[in-house]
């Protein structure tokens, strides 16, 4: 019985075996990580032990993905850019610069001297006949 295009169509397609093909699309091209990737994304980490790229943001936030746990060895800028815009990414980016933000206005406040030091600063100084203003 010949077959219908239907029979056809359920039938896995043979896989060609990498002997099947030349030694030219045998061969893998061995991608690596280019620091360059970094410019502009403070986030993105590189173990040179693993060879693995990974997201400092999702790791401090306790994502439990590959770019925050065990890292990624997919190493293209394709892989960081669709990371990058990931919407957990980006939600815990946010967080992260709000909470720096905040740490760093409350480290500012803490170095501004209060009112009341400035005032007894202000009526401890001499004046001119050797002896403090007093208000």
């Amino acid at each position: 019985l010949p077959e219908s295009p239907v029979d056809r169509a359920q039938q896995p397609s043979p896989v060609p075996s990498s002997t099947d093909q030349p030694p030219s699309k045998r061969s893998r091209r061995v991608w690596m990580f280019n620091p360059k990737w970094r410019n502009g994304r403070p986030w993105l980490e590189y173990d040179v032990n693993t060879e693995t790229m990974g997201c400092a943001v999702c790791r401090h936030a306790g994502e439990s993905g590959k770019w925050a746990r065990t890292g990624i060895t997919r190493m293209r800028l394709e892989a960081i850019m669709s990371h990058e815009n990931d919407q957990k990414h980006l939600r815990h980016a946010a967080e992260e610069e709000a909470s720096n933000r905040a740490e760093a206005e409350q480290r500012l406040a803490m170095l501004a001297p209060s009112p009341s030091v400035q005032c007894m600063v202000a009526t401890t100084e001499p004046t001119l006949g050797g002896t403090s203003a007093q208000p």
